[in-house]
């Protein structure tokens, strides 16, 4: 990554406090000022400045909707015998605006109030405008070894609730490999197929101390 050019000035929002640096290239004597994930250049400086305070004024006057995308991926084969990857879950919370362009804020960003740290928001596969993007969407991989994507509204009881399927993968995942290289293998699988209660089919918290 190339040096950034020389700072010779801040544009600073006075209501909101936000500063952002403003930079000359002495190589193309071209101003330029990075903010919300976008870099803007112009060969005048006050023209610039101006422009990124408009984008400043506008970020923070954004409607913010709060989602959840959910990442799934899953074993897939390259032959018969060659078999990758696992079943893995991960979801991720964050805020976005459909003003103009979609964009994302970060969940601690804006319970923070720092409102001018948001970037551009792409879901998986959505061709349509901005203001078409409407919650739950899906984007379903046509490929074996693809993941899936779930955007879902927020609610704390669907972040809880994903949270708690992760867990259960995990645990799933640690006890099947403790299980396969204990020496008593065949007698767990036994017990199982009989339907004989097992550690390995409990909840993640079955264990927990009450």
């Amino acid at each position: 990554m190339g040096r950034l050019p020389a700072r010779v000035d801040w544009i600073i929002h006075d209501r909101t406090g936000v500063k952002v640096a403003l930079r000359l290239s002495k190589t193309t004597m071209t101003f330029q000022a990075e903010y919300a994930g976008k870099t803007y250049t112009s060969k005048d400086g006050k023209e610039l400045k101006e422009q990124i305070l408009d984008f400043i004024e506008e970020s923070h006057q954004l409607t913010f909707y709060p989602l959840i995308l959910v990442t799934m991926s899953k074993p897939y084969r390259t032959s018969d015998t060659d078999l990758r990857g696992h079943l893995t879950l991960d979801a991720e919370r964050f805020y976005f605006s459909k003003e103009g362009e979609l964009r994302k804020l970060a969940w601690e960003h804006h319970e923070s109030g720092h409102v001018h740290k948001l970037r551009l928001f792409q879901p998986r596969d959505f061709q349509g405008k901005a203001s078409e993007f409407a919650l739950p969407y899906t984007y379903r991989s046509d490929y074996s070894y693809g993941n899936h994507s779930y955007y879902l509204p927020y609610s704390q009881e669907v972040w809880e609730g994903l949270k708690k399927i992760a867990q259960t993968i995990q645990k799933a995942e640690s006890d099947l490999n403790t299980l396969l290289a204990d020496a008593q293998v065949i007698t767990s699988l036994t017990m199982i197929a009989m339907g004989t209660k097992h550690p390995l089919l409990e909840p993640p918290d079955a264990h927990t101390d009450k």
